[in-house]
């Protein structure tokens, strides 16, 4: 059944109560975008902190770059991983609202208080926290998205949603970046951390649970119905399109998460920034393009798409391709400027893919498995994407050695993301029958 947003009112779902709920109209539905927006910054901005202060923790605790690529990859990629699933069972089970302001308060306390770490061990165990309470914030906030707006907008809202990205990376690079040059690393945590526990409070007082499934035309029995995480992963293989689709993000987000890792050591490193100027230059290219091009691409990409879906991942697909001569010449240049507009140049089209490839998904999945299917896909990519692919890089710069050895090494990894342009003209063979089995409004 369609859901008139105009006229109907939906009953909240939650494991212990059930109370009713207005379905999101106009204003509304978008403040929640807005918070949810918030949130999923504060999500970038205590996930990539470790990356402006690695140089200064390297001195500190005298550590090799495999040890750098653990600390701001991979040890967060396997507690993501860990606990991802069992979260993403959640999120299709308890109410989401009161999960995600429960999951933002425990990483941000876990931010700050990496900011009394005295050894390089106890920096590990608050990294496994976040990464941990972390798993399920991006899901969360997808699924409760996925009810707020329909089909048709979901790209564009993904894209808003995403803007998070670059809001958390300005906060991350500029100002964390200032702070680690006039007060210390472990000020910069002490700042990441602070913001999400006051969000947290605002979520829970503001936010109300929406009603599940509210714009799909599923029978009330398949919307109350909560899958097995082995009939997700059924779903997932069956439905090839999305397979592909989760494929092509997962590639596309470990040359996006490496680069991110270690752009602040490259330019420091090769381009003899100090962690000031690296910062600002990082959070203008990536921060600030980011800003634009990040809700643009889901808002292109819903145009793109309207009379063929299958023409967004083509253009998704094209993006991506072009991002493997573009980071080759920002790795190869010697020029400083050249290099930082090359970043610029770079990041836009790594935004491409963001907000096609996460509605897609979410229409593609039924709104009962939403909550796993995205939690499956944040896994992978945390799990290699933003964990064992940095961690590669640095053992790939350990093993090249010599002063240039991180450029080869990111330079390595742009391989990758031909894989994923492929993948995501592969998903484009099945796309359109895929979504006919499953025709949401």
């Amino acid at each position: 059944m369609v859901v008139n947003t105009a006229q109907t009112f939906a009953r909240t779902s939650d494991t212990s109560s059930a109370a009713d709920a207005p379905t999101p109209l106009s204003s509304y539905r978008w403040y929640v975008l807005a918070v949810l927006v918030l949130v999923y910054a504060c999500h970038y901005l205590d996930r990539t902190v470790v990356s402006v202060v690695l140089e200064a923790v390297k001195q500190e605790f005298s550590l090799s770059d495999g040890q750098l690529g653990l600390l701001s990859g991979l040890i967060y990629g396997i507690s993501f991983a860990i606990a991802g699933i069992p979260l993403g069972v959640l999120i299709d089970r308890v109410n989401r609202k009161k999960l995600l302001s429960g999951l933002l308060l425990i990483w941000s306390l876990l931010t700050t208080l990496s900011g009394l770490a005295q050894s390089f061990v106890n920096l590990l165990l608050a990294r496994v926290g976040v990464g941990a309470a972390e798993a399920g914030g991006s899901p969360t906030a997808m699924s409760i998205i996925s009810d707020t707006f329909p089909r048709h907008e979901r790209a564009t809202a993904m894209g808003i949603f995403f803007l998070s990205g670059p809001i958390g990376f300005v906060a991350s690079f500029a100002l964390g970046g200032w702070i680690v040059a006039e007060y210390g690393w472990r000020a910069a945590f002490f700042a990441a951390g602070i913001p999400g526990i006051l969000l947290a409070v605002l979520i829970f007082t503001t936010v109300r649970e929406p009603a599940r499934g509210a714009y799909d035309p599923e029978t009330a029995h398949q919307q109350n119905s909560a899958p097995t995480y082995a009939e997700t992963l059924k779903l997932i293989v069956r439905r090839r399109s999305l397979l592909f689709l989760m494929l092509a993000a997962l590639f596309s987000s470990s040359v996006q998460a490496s680069f991110l890792a270690w752009v602040v050591p490259f330019f420091m490193r090769l381009h003899d920034m100090n962690v000031t100027e690296a910062g600002t230059n990082v959070a203008l290219a990536i921060g600030v393009f980011g800003a634009i091009s990040t809700p643009f691409a889901g808002w292109l990409a819903d145009r793109i798409g309207k009379r063929d879906p299958r023409r967004m991942l083509w253009f998704v697909g094209t993006a991506t391709a072009l991002v493997v001569p573009v980071g080759l010449a920002l790795v190869l240049t010697p020029s400083t400027s050249a290099a930082v507009v090359l970043l610029m140049l770079m990041n836009v089209l790594m935004q491409m893919w963001l907000g096609a490839s996460y509605g897609l998904t979410l229409s593609l999945a039924p709104s009962r498995m939403r909550g796993m299917s995205t939690a499956t896909l944040q896994v992978a990519n945390n799990l290699i994407g933003a964990g064992l692919a940095p961690f590669l890089v640095g053992v790939l710069s350990d093993w090249y050695g010599g002063s240039d050895s991180l450029r080869w090494a990111l330079a390595t990894l742009l391989i990758v993301d031909l894989a994923a342009a492929a993948c995501y003209f592969l998903a484009t063979r099945t796309l359109r029958s895929d979504l006919q089995q499953f025709s949401v409004s």
